[in-house]
């Protein structure tokens, strides 16, 4: 006999009462300190809702169990080793935040590098010393421990470095200049996305190659040459968040 949609309905709603039964007597017992606000109903998911206390004081908590963090105002899973949050990626390139534009943002999702919205110069020296500085640092992460370098060895405030280091805008004063691979990303998340208004034209970087010459970043075709320190080239500043 042909058993019609009807009762087929009826029956599917009988076992999904149950399933929420059950998952509602599991979740009462998480937490014997939850109140009678602990259980909220999302699109058919129960989840426990508890303040942060509450949820550390789970003693075992099993790795993908979901809870609603009620201080958070958004659902947090157990990863087997800490509660995490499921957008991870909370910043994105392009985003005008921090002061600039984003132009790195990290595995996190909660940090990176900031640029500058505009240059802080069309022409200016990188910084003759007749001596090297030590700023070689050419890799991601480097490029403030290169301009403190710089700025320690001069007195000089019209110089690439020490622009970006005393730069204070939009009420951040961390800003610095950044190494050749910090400008490379620069260049290919903002400049080739049409992004944070920069010209087809060479920026330095903060990376000394010895005592008389840098890296410098051509933005227009997309590739690094070593220039003499006292040849004017653009400046743009970057910050960390």
């Amino acid at each position: 006999m042909k058993i019609k949609k009807p009762i087929l309905t009826q029956v599917f709603s009988f076992f999904l009462i149950i399933l929420l039964l059950n998952s509602n007597k599991v979740n009462s017992q998480i937490n014997d300190t939850n109140s009678a606000e602990s259980i909220m109903t999302m699109r058919n998911v129960i989840l426990p809702k508890l303040t942060e206390k509450e949820r550390n004081a789970i003693l075992k908590p099993q790795e993908g169990m979901v809870i609603y963090n009620k201080e958070a105002k958004k659902p947090q899973y157990y990863n087997g080793t800490t509660w995490s949050f499921f957008d991870i990626n909370n910043h994105y390139i392009g985003e005008l935040f921090g002061g600039g534009i984003v132009f790195y943002v990290d595995a996190s999702g909660n940090h990176g590098m900031i640029a500058a919205a505009s240059d802080q110069s069309t022409a200016a020296e990188w910084g003759y010393f007749n001596t090297e500085v030590g700023a070689h640092g050419l890799i991601l992460g480097t490029g403030s421990e290169n301009t403190k370098k710089v700025k320690n060895a001069t007195t000089k405030t019209d110089i690439a470095t020490t622009i970006c280091s005393d730069l204070k805008l939009n009420s951040f004063n961390d800003w610095y200049l950044p190494s050749l691979d910090e400008l490379i990303l620069i260049y290919q998340n903002l400049k080739l996305k049409n992004l944070g208004n920069l010209a087809d034209d060479d920026y330095w970087s903060s990376s000394e190659t010895d005592f008389n010459n840098a890296w410098q970043y051509n933005f227009a075709k997309g590739f690094p040459t070593e220039a003499h320190v006292d040849r004017k080239v653009r400046v743009r500043a970057i910050r960390n968040f």
